[in-house]
């Protein structure tokens, strides 16, 4: 037979999920003697004793019967955990464990091993879940969520955090449990202060009798609501509820209260008041105006080239790097895109490599004034995309993720069911502006210039009716998705979301686009201060203010060649950039030096600029006059500089003047005299009608060799060395 036949004519496993490793309804069958034997003897059959093998398996492990004290060795042996097999020669008793007492073994010694009713410990959850199910706790869990109305798929480490140790999940279990015990049996678990001993569980729950108790715990511990596990003590088997589902419901017991914003009044150190992303492009388009760096074939910047561009991006605290999830290649290759995308640069190529050239719309951003820099960025992150649809869920732009810096959907609640594709279907241009205005109001509501602890910010904004996902209305009348996975309609959920959405908008935009100043106080925590320009990036008119004004920037030429840059206007920077070298400082900083050399200046001039146009430029931004000398010397490097022209030609060779006379004559235009014998045609190739041409005029085009005839009236001087003949093989005679 196949390996397809015997595939899929196996038996098939008729056990449950979580009794892949062990039957409860054989092991529960121990329990009573169990219960039985001494303290003694339980903690030696748990520590001592090794755990017995499946029934059918030849091999059994053992240990010697003298580590056991006799009569504990008795009370085991005679509850049938155990069996002694006598010594056989030299080799002395030993004890083995039971192989019936298999499926008790592997439960018992599992609860005792994870432990999870003893602390809060995920790691050894997911362990103890991964074990019992065999890895596979997933569809346990999808069935859970799918009948409490939560679509999608959850792994088992997601569900853990955002469900399954949460007050909501026992509630949720119950509703799939068939027992009618099922409920009081949780309620009693709830309301004890700690793991119950199973033993006298029944005794807790009024009006159920044990055998449906005992059948209510399986039901709860099959759909993971309920946990067993061993007493450090008395070694008993005991039951419960996840301690961070019993501290869960004590907290949503007590009363709630919005937390305050908390002021940071002095701040330990504040980000570079040039700006983060923008001032980064500005110092990557001015690196790329006064030296182009070559490009790859698949478009990315040369390894070569990529180290003097990341110095030249400014130095930033640790800090705020780890607040915006970067590093300066990061920064270079954000920058890089930004760049490309806005049509900042372009790719240029000659004859060999392709360079990154400055665009005509770069030059005019770096010539504009600050605040307009701003402006023209923001435009592109709020162009208004289309109505979108299922289709576009794999689109760079769905959710409004180029604004938001994560895709998010806040639409009305569609009436009937909903399904998975209902989510993603009919997104309306006015929903995302909906979101949008909610967004800027309650970042106004923050006063200008003053720092407040981010944490304190997101907990604040995202309190209950104040979520700006929800906008103070019902939340099951919305449909809420986060990063294209749908939130489940709960108050904890859509707050959770909210400071998801709220964290990625600050790090994926505000922080790097100058919406907000970041600082950071004495203990380390980030803070934030809404500026002006937070405005202008929602589309809104804005002031700047005097604090917030980059001021006027002085220029100024020294005759050393050196010129100054002093201020965080980048215009005059841009404008010099492109004949000059850049020694020291960054844009953005305050203080940038550039040196004028013959070289950047022949550079220029190969970029189209003359002499008069850089002389125009040096006297237009010069705080002070221009010395006389850099003025001469730039006139005559400018000067100095030649084109020349470099083509792909064909070369006719003729036997002598006449020759080359008839060709030009044929050709016309087409053709240039290069030498008394030498013809140059600006084609890659004779075509067939300049072919015709020139058999008019008695010339015949040959690949055989031409002899160059001599001058008429100079002496023939025969040749003494004999050319051997390539056919026959003999001296032919040259003359």
């Amino acid at each position: 037979m196949s390996y397809y036949g015997n595939y899929y004519n196996r038996p098939r496993d008729s056990r449950a999920a979580h009794e892949k490793i062990w039957s409860r309804t054989k092991a529960i069958a121990w329990d009573e003697k169990w219960r039985a034997l001494s303290t003694e003897a339980r903690q030696a059959y748990l520590t001592e004793i090794k755990a017995p093998t499946r029934e059918g398996s030849t091999t059994q492990p053992s240990i010697l019967a003298d580590r056991i004290k006799p009569a504990i060795l008795d009370e085991l042996t005679a509850a049938g955990f155990v069996k002694i097999e006598p010594p056989q020669g030299r080799k002395a008793a030993k004890i083995v464990a039971s192989q019936n007492a298999y499926d008790f073994s592997a439960r018992l010694r599992a609860a005792y091993r994870h432990d999870v009713l003893k602390c809060s410990n995920r790691e050894e959850l997911a362990r103890s879940i991964k074990y019992a199910f065999t890895g596979n706790g997933e569809p346990t869990l999808q069935r859970v969520l799918s009948h409490a109305g939560i679509l999608g798929y959850h792994e088992l480490e997601n569900a853990l955090e955002l469900y399954l140790t949460t007050r909501r999940w026992p509630d949720w279990a119950v509703g799939l449990c068939k027992s009618k015990a099922a409920r009081p049996v949780i309620n009693a678990l709830i309301k004890a202060p700690g793991p119950v001993e199973l033993a006298r569980l029944p005794a807790k729950v009024k009006g159920a009798k044990p055998a449906e108790v005992q059948a209510a715990v399986s039901e709860l511990i099959a759909l993971l609501a309920v946990f067993e596990s061993v007493d450090a003590e008395t070694f008993e088997i005991i039951v419960g509820i996840l301690p961070e589902v019993r501290d869960d419901i004590a907290e949503a017991a007590k009363p709630r209260t919005r937390p305050p914003l908390v002021v940071c009044e002095h701040p330990k150190e504040v980000s570079p008041p040039g700006g983060l992303l923008i001032n980064d492009l500005r110092v990557f388009l001015l690196e790329i105006a006064g030296e182009s760096p070559r490009l790859r074939q698949d478009g990315g910047i040369f390894a070569k080239d990529e180290p003097k561009l990341r110095q030249a991006l400014p130095a930033r605290p640790a800090w705020l790097d780890q607040s915006l999830h970067t590093s300066d290649e990061r920064r270079l290759g954000q920058v890089y895109a930004l760049a490309m995308i806005l049509k900042f640069v372009e790719p240029e190529q000659d004859e060999r490599t392709t360079w990154l050239r400055l665009s005509g719309k770069g030059r005019n951003w770096l010539a504009a004034g600050f605040e307009e820099q701003h402006a023209r960025v923001y435009e592109y992150y709020q162009a208004t995309e289309k109505r979108q649809t299922y289709d576009d869920f794999y689109d760079a732009n769905f959710g409004d993720s180029k604004f938001l810096g994560i895709p998010v959907i806040v639409t009305p609640q569609k009436s009937g069911r909903p399904t998975y594709y209902s989510y993603y279907s009919d997104i309306k241009p006015e929903d995302r502006d909906a979101l949008r205005n909610s967004l800027l109001k309650i970042f106004q509501s923050l006063p200008v210039g003053v720092f407040h602890r981010w944490e304190s910010v997101r907990d604040h904004f995202c309190f209950e009716e104040n979520n700006p996902l929800t906008q103070g209305k019902d939340l099951s009348k919305f449909s809420i998705v986060i990063d294209r996975a749908v939130c489940p309609q709960l108050p904890e959920m859509a707050e959770l979301a909210g400071k998801s959405v709220l964290d990625h908008f600050l790090a994926y935009r505000l922080l790097p686009l100058d919406a907000v100043r970041a600082a950071i106080d004495a203990e380390g925590k980030l803070c934030i201060a809404r500026i002006p320009r937070l405005d202008g990036y929602f589309g809104r008119p804005y002031q700047v203010d005097e604090t917030d004004s980059v001021g006027s920037t002085r220029v100024i030429v020294q005759p050393d060649f050196s010129i100054l840059v002093i201020g965080l206007d980048p215009s005059p920077a841009a404008e010099i950039a492109p004949f000059c070298q850049r020694v020291g400082g960054q844009g953005g900083q305050g203080v940038m030096t550039f040196k004028i050399t013959r070289d950047s200046v022949i550079r220029a001039a190969s970029q189209g600029l003359t002499a008069s146009a850089i002389v125009a430029r040096l006297k237009k931004h010069a705080s002070i006059e221009v010395p006389e000398n850099i003025l001469r010397e730039i006139q005559e490097w400018a000067n100095w500089v030649r084109l020349v022209n470099v083509r792909n030609i064909t070369v006719v060779r003729c036997p002598d003047k006449e020759t080359v006379s008839r060709v030009v004559s044929a050709l016309g235009k087409k053709s240039e005299r290069l030498s008394d014998t030498l013809v140059a045609i600006h084609e890659p190739n004779l075509s067939s009608a300049e072919r015709q041409k020139l058999q008019e005029q008695g010339i015949l085009v040959t690949k055989k060799d031409i002899a160059i005839s001599p001058e008429p009236g100079t002496p023939v001087i025969p040749s003494t060395k004999p050319t051997a003949l390539k056919k026959r093989g003999r001296p032919r005679k040259t003359y």
